[in-house]
C-alpha cells in the first residue's frame, strides 16, 4: 500500500499575476502531484484564481490584511482593521486546514500572517516562502518593526524559503542561515511562452516601423522598480539618435501612474513610451523586443531577468541585489548602479546598436537559465524540503 499524499494548502497575497504569483502558478504547474495534494487560499478572484482552476489546482477564498502593507495601502485606521478581524481570519483558514486534513500550510510571501498562526493554532507544519525585503524597502511599510516581523517568521516557520543570496544576507541576523533555504525562482525554457518569433501585426500595432528597436520593462509600476530612472535614461537614449520605443508592461497605483506619465510628456517622451498595462501572457511582447530592462534601486531577485534570458534576450540592469546573482555582467547583459543614467543608457546604446552582440548576450543568457534557473530543479527542490518537514512533522506528533 502506499504512502498517503500530503496536503499542502498555500497561502496567496495577492490574487494578481506579477512575480511572486507567477511563481506561485509555475511551482504547482510542476509539483509531483502524485506525492502530494495541493490547495491554494486566495483573498478573492482574480487573474490568478482562473489559472489555478485551469492547472486543476482547487481555489478557496478568505481574507487577508496584509500585516506588511504597501505604503500605498497603508492608512488611517490599517491596523485597527488588521487586528480586530485578525481572529476571524485566523480561523477561517484553520478550518480549511481541518476540512481537508492540511499536513502543511506553504505561505507565499512575506505580506501576510494569517496562514502562519492558522498553522501554528492547528499544530501543523508552516513554510514561508520569502521573496521581498521588509528592511529598507521603500515600497512596504510594515505594522512591526523589520527586525521584530523576521523574528516573528523564524518562530513560526519550520523552514524559511528565500528566492536569492542577497536576501538570505539580509535575514540572516534574525533567521539562521541553517533554516533559510536558497530556492531561486525557475522557469521553463522550452515553455510555450519563449521562443516565440516576433509578430508583425504585434509590432504594428505598438508603433514599431521597420528599423525601430524596442526595449521592455515588465513588472509592477511602483517608485521601488525605478520608472523615473527609466524616464532619464530614455531621454538620454533619444539624443543618441536611436530609434527605440520603451514598452511597459505592468500596472500600479493610479495617482503614481499619472505623475509619471506627465514627466513623459513634460521631457518630450510622450512617443518614445507606450503603456500596455497588465499582461499575463509575455511572451509575445519578449519577442518583438530587444532588450528587457530592470532599474529597481532594489529587487530580492528580478524573476523578469530569467524570464527574458529564457527568451534568449540580453538584459540591462541595475546593481539591485538579486540581479548580480543572475545577470553575468558583459556575457549576458550589463549592469549598472542605480542611478547611473550615462552608464545604463551607453549600455543599452552598445545593444541597441549592435545585434551580433545582442544576440550572442542572448544565447549565453539562455544557456545560464537552463543551468542555474530551470523550473523542474527548483521545484524538486521546494518539494524535497516540504516532504522533509511533512517527514518531521508526522514524527514530531508521534511524541
Amino acid at each position: 500500500m502506499g504512502e498517503r499524499k500530503q496536503n499542502i494548502l498555500f497561502i496567496s497575497h495577492d490574487s494578481g499575476l506579477y512575480g511572486a504569483q507567477r511563481s506561485l502558478l509555475d511551482l504547482l504547474r510542476t509539483m509531483n502531484r502524485d506525492q502530494c495534494a495541493v490547495r491554494v487560499v486566495l483573498p478573492c478572484d482574480g487573474a490568478l484564481a482562473g489559472e489555478l482552476k485551469g492547472i486543476g489546482v482547487p481555489v478557496d477564498f478568505r481574507p487577508v490584511v496584509h500585516w506588511v502593507p504597501s505604503r500605498m495601502m497603508f492608512g488611517r485606521g490599517y491596523r485597527r482593521r488588521f487586528v480586530c478581524g485578525l481572529k476571524d481570519r485566523v480561523w477561517g483558514i484553520c478550518g480549511l486546514i481541518e476540512r481537508y486534513g492540511i499536513d502543511v500550510v506553504y505561505t507565499n510571501t512575506v505580506t501576510v500572517i494569517e496562514g502562519a498562526l492558522a498553522a501554528r493554532t492547528a499544530r501543523k507544519a508552516h513554510i514561508w516562502h520569502l521573496r521581498e525585503h521588509v528592511e529598507h524597502n521603500e515600497e512596504l511599510k510594515p505594522l512591526l518593526p523589520p527586525w521584530l516581523c523576521y523574528k516573528a517568521v523564524d518562530r513560526l516557520s519550520r523552514a524559511v524559503v528565500v528566492n536569492s543570496e542577497s536576501l538570505r544576507c539580509a535575514v540572516n541576523r534574525y533567521i539562521g542561515m541553517a533554516r533559510a533555504v536558497k530556492v531561486y525562482n525557475g522557469v521553463d525554457c522550452r515553455g510555450s511562452d519563449f521562443g516565440l518569433d516576433p509578430s508583425t501585426r504585434l509590432k504594428s500595432q505598438l508603433g514599431l516601423g521597420v528599423g525601430d528597436s524596442a526595449v521592455i520593462f515588465i513588472g509592477a509600476i511602483h517608485p521601488r522598480k525605478g520608472l523615473g530612472f527609466l524616464v532619464s535614461v530614455a531621454g538620454l537614449v533619444k539624443t543618441m539618435g536611436l530609434r527605440v520605443r520603451f514598452l511597459i508592461v505592468g500596472d500600479g497605483d493610479e495617482p503614481y501612474v499619472n505623475a509619471l506619465k506627465k514627466r513623459i510628456c513634460e521631457q518630450g517622451l510622450d512617443n518614445v513610451f507606450c503603456f500596455l498595462g497588465q499582461r499575463n501572457k509575455i511572451g509575445r511582447y519578449l519577442a518583438v523586443s530587444d532588450v528587457l530592462v530592470l532599474t529597481s534601486n532594489q529587487e530580492p531577485f528580478g524573476r523578469v531577468l530569467i524570464e527574458a534570458m529564457a527568451a534568449g534576450k540580453p538584459v540591462v540592469a541595475t546593481r539591485s541585489g538579486g540581479p548580480e546573482e543572475i545577470v553575468i555582467d558583459g556575457e549576458t547583459g550589463y549592469l549598472r548602479k542605480f542611478g547611473d543614467v550615462e552608464g545604463f543608457a551607453s549600455a543599452l546604446s552598445i545593444l541597441l546598436s549592435d545585434k551580433e552582440k545582442a544576440a550572442q548576450f542572448g544565447e549565453a543568457g539562455r544557456r545560464r537559465v537552463m543551468k542555474h534557473f530551470d523550473l523542474v530543479a527548483q521545484t524538486e527542490r521546494i518539494q524535497s524540503l516540504v516532504q522533509q518537514v511533512a517527514a518531521s512533522e508526522h514524527e514530531r506528533s508521534l511524541w
